[in-house]
């Protein structure tokens, strides 16, 4: 398989064509949604044939019938080409922000190509133990082609994803380290306050205030602590996640289900943080209190 820009350099948006054999599809698992795929029969010989995927299918042909439309690939033998078939779009980078428009070709009508990538897919047992018999088959149709990087889709799919994986994993990492240091702030903070006014408290308890009320007074302060930090949170988060718009994925910078989830979790984790210090002022003895 080969790829290289199909379309000027300038122009938008950048077209792929890749050179395919009969059966990539199948071997990798990419969905057919219109028409056909290539086979046997698409030999040097036979009419120019091309697949399309879902992407460039709506930016060259959105109202119009897409199947036996012509397209034609600039880079490759520059011939027009009789669009069989239609492919969901299958993304060939570490996540880009849309899927790249690309048409396939087959390699035996267009075999430009310096380097190729054997895609052979495995049914049961250990991918890697068939390693020996495709260098074999690949030395008997060729025995000066080298055969080299050798890896599953999972590797190879992992390998591009490391880099956002790990700025993830570490954003996760100071994420979870500030949410148990807010949560021991609020604590530390509660805990401090009630020690200090259990004057107060022991006072409000002697007047009729009842362990619930109490209890309540001390959690409200300390969601109300929780609340300020969401508010300036929710500005700050605003205009940063601006900078980190290019990196996400599946999301958009002002996601309002991401914004209400962050928010209620902390809320959570602000309650649980509230509530030892809330139940110790619940647990007051007015009595024992005013005799100090």
């Amino acid at each position: 398989m080969d790829s290289r820009p199909a379309a000027d350099p300038a122009a938008e948006p950048r077209v792929l064509i890749r050179r395919v054999l009969p059966g990539f599809f199948e071997s990798m698992g990419i969905p057919l949604e219109q028409g056909r795929t290539f086979d046997l029969h698409d030999s040097a010989d036979a009419p120019a044939v091309a697949v399309v995927n879902r992407a460039l299918a709506r930016v060259l042909f959105p109202r119009e019938e897409v199947l036996e439309s012509t397209v034609t690939p600039l880079g490759g033998d520059d011939s027009s080409r009789r669009i069989v078939g239609v492919v969901a779009d299958v993304r060939s980078d570490s996540q880009p922000p849309d899927p790249q428009p690309t048409i396939f070709v087959p390699l035996a009508q267009d075999p430009v190509a310096t380097s190729m990538g054997w895609a052979v897919h495995v049914r049961h047992g250990d991918p890697y133990a068939l390693v020996p018999a495709v260098k074999d088959a690949v030395r008997q149709v060729d025995a000066g082609m080298p055969v080299y990087l050798v890896n599953t889709l999972e590797v190879l799919v992992a390998n591009i994803d490391f880099r956002p994986r790990f700025l993830m994993s570490l954003l996760g990492a100071f994420a979870t380290l500030a949410l148990v240091l807010a949560a021991t702030g609020i604590y530390a903070v509660l805990a401090y306050a009630v020690s200090q006014r259990q004057r107060e408290i022991g006072v409000r308890m002697a007047l009729g205030a009842q362990r619930g009320q109490v209890l309540s007074l001390i959690l409200k302060g300390g969601l109300g602590l929780a609340a300020v930090g969401i508010a300036l949170g929710f500005v700050g988060a605003l205009g940063f996640s601006r900078l980190l718009s290019s990196q996400l994925y599946g999301v958009t910078a002002s996601d309002p289900t991401t914004y209400l989830t962050v928010a209620a979790v902390l809320l959570t984790v602000a309650a649980a943080a509230s509530l030892l210090p809330a139940w110790r002022a619940a647990r007051v003895d007015p009595v024992k209190t005013l005799r100090r």
